[in-house]
Formats: C-alpha cells, structure tokens, sequence
C-alpha cells in the first residue's frame, strides 16, 4: 500500500476505492485496518465526550483532501449525490421523532417471505453468498483482530469503497426510474435480490452500499435518490432523519446475516448505547435505535431461509403491502383528536439552524 508515514496512507485509504468486486482485495483488507487504528484514541475521546459533530468535520475536511491528493479513485463509484430541487423537509430536531417502532418485526419477516417464494418460483431461490472475511494472509500479520472485518467496514462508513459488489449503480438506476416517494422496503430487497440473482449477501449488502454513500453530506436528507424512498421512521409529518434509518436498516440486516442474529442485536444494541454518550445534549435517536434491532431479526431471518427454505407454496400477497410490515401513525394517533395549531403537538416546522447532525 502506497506511502511512507501513517498519515500518508491514512490518507490514501480515505480515498482508496474499489472499481469492482474485489472481496479478496488485499488493498481494501489493509485499508479497513488501518483506518480503524488511526488516531483512534483521539477518535473514541471526542465521541465519547460529546464533540462526535467536531470530529466528524475533521473527518470530511480530511477526506476531502485526500480525494483531491488521490484523483485516480475519483470515478469509481456511481456518482448520484446531486440535491433535489425542493426544500429539504426531512430533518428536523430530535424531539420530532416518536418512541414507536414503526416497523413491525413479524409484518415484515412476512413481507421478506412472501418476496422469497414469488421469486423461487420464478427461478431465482435464495442462495447464502460469501460475506467477506479477513483473509488467512491478514491473520497471520494479525492474529487476533479485535472486530470481524465486516463490523469495522460498515462502522466506518466504507463498505461502498472497500465491499464493492459490482451491482450499485444498476440498482442506483432503478431507485432513479421509480416514481418520487414510491420505494419501499420491499421493492428495495427485490430490485437487489433480482440484479444478484439470489446471492442474499449481495443483496444486502448493495443496498447498504447505495443507501450509506453519502451518510456524511451534511444535507444527505436532500439527495434526490432520497426522494425516492418511503419514510420508514415515526416522525411528525415525516421529517425525521430518514436517511439514517434507511442504511441503519439494512446495515444491521446485512451484519446479522453475515454473522448471526446475536451478534446483530448486540452491535444494534451498542450503537444506541454509544449514541447516548456521542450525541449533543438531549438529542435521542431512538428510531434508529428500533430501526437496528429490526434490522438485526430481519437480517438473522434470512440467514435461516437460507438454512430452511420455505416449503409452502401459497402466495400471501398482503403481506407485500407496506402496511403489513410498516405503521407509522404515532403522531396521527396521538394527535388526531386537536390539531397542532390548537396547541396539541409540534409547534409549526422551522428549519433547524447549524449543520444537520450525522451518525
């Protein structure tokens, strides 16, 4: 790997991406390393105390000068970061989530299943993949690795650069052809299981590559991509952080599929403990917090299909409904009898002022 210092190859993985499937790039392998160990204890201190927002500044000036010293990794990624022309209405302050998990576990276990068998039944069973592993070379350099390479990767934010599957910008051209706030959970899972022809973890794990890329444009909620999506938050009149709930979910699936649903809701489970020290005061993220442990049960789900491959041949097309797996009524429940301007409920919209907070 190129450079002479730490800081130089710091530098250069920050930029580093892959142009194609590669999971057994010793590149990438070295590059996951190597930003987990930089100045890691500077990072951990300015979570841990509450500065995250600082750090997560330095952290985007640092690679942007890194792209800008590293131009020949510049195309290697579908580029799709253009804001849509509308206001953003997404975000608002933390107080304007809900407490409820609006997606329902077992709803939704039904949805995946019933995507399952119209699929098998067209030829395209589910097939378990290859999640990526530290290769033998890297465990003979380090014996013991503190954290499996897939946990450091989507912890880091990198595994659009470092896990490439080959299918993101195909499946970046399918979000773009859907109507404006048309794609749900299901139609997401589907539109990847069909480009991958089964392979579960690349399914999976496209979908988090494509929904986490921009997971530090500080307007990430304006993406026109991100038009695209359903809300799948409890928000008051959707303007949660949708963006994070999205790859949130679909991150713990791809982890627990990877490695076992224990070790999906223990990292769920840590990262909204950690979020409690990292997050500026009295901001909760709980959605996302409900988002990670559904995302854990889903993902340790397929996992078993794999295993146990659904039998029963009778097509349940309700439960494909977004309303069978989704409810996100909190607010119009807990509201519905006085409007807002009565003085039940949120205040009126106002757009936060500072930059919008990122995980």
């Amino acid at each position: 790997m190129p450079g002479d210092t730490d800081a130089d190859r710091y530098s250069y993985c920050l930029a580093y991406q892959q142009f194609e499937y590669a999971p057994a790039d010793p590149i990438a392998e070295q590059c996951t390393w190597t930003l987990l160990r930089y100045r890691r204890v500077h990072r951990v201190w300015m979570a841990g105390t509450g500065h995250l927002d600082d750090w997560l500044d330095e952290y985007r000036v640092d690679r942007a000068l890194a792209r800008a010293a590293h131009p020949e990794f510049a195309d290697g990624f579908p580029a799709y970061d253009d804001r849509s022309p509308a206001p953003e209405l997404a975000f608002v302050s933390w107080w304007m989530e809900g407490r409820t998990p609006a997606i329902d576990v077992d709803g939704a276990r039904g949805m995946l299943d019933e995507v399952l068998r119209e699929e098998t039944a067209l030829g395209r069973p589910p097939r378990a993949g290859a999640p990526v592993r530290w290769s033998p070379e890297f465990r003979r350099r380090h014996p013991v690795p503190l954290f499996d390479r897939l946990l450091v990767t989507l912890a880091g934010g990198t595994s659009s650069q470092f896990l490439r599957t080959g299918g993101e910008e195909a499946l970046v051209d399918w979000i773009f052809a859907q109507p404006a706030d048309s794609v749900t959970i299901e139609g997401l899972f589907r539109a990847s299981y069909r480009l991958h022809d089964g392979d579960l973890y690349l399914t999976l794990a496209t979908a988090e590559n494509v929904l986490s890329r921009y997971f530090l444009s500080e307007e990430r909620g304006a993406l026109a991509l991100h038009d695209r999506l359903r809300p799948i938050v409890n928000s008051w009149d959707d303007r949660g952080d949708q963006f994070g709930g999205w790859y949130h979910l679909f991150g713990t699936m791809l982890y627990a599929y990877a490695e076992g649903g224990a070790k999906g809701a223990f990292v769920g489970w840590f990262e909204a403990f950690g979020s409690r020290f990292s997050n500026r005061p009295g901001e909760v993220e709980l959605q996302e917090g409900h988002l990670n442990q559904a995302g854990a049960k889903l993902g340790a789900h397929l996992r078993n299909r794999v295993r146990h491959p659904i039998t029963d041949p009778t097509p349940h097309p309700q439960a494909l409904l977004e309303a069978s797996y989704l409810c996100r009524d909190e607010f119009a429940a807990r509201f519905s009898a006085t409007a807002p301007s009565a003085g039940v409920g949120p205040p009126p919209y106002t757009p936060p002022s500072g930059p919008r907070p990122a995980d």
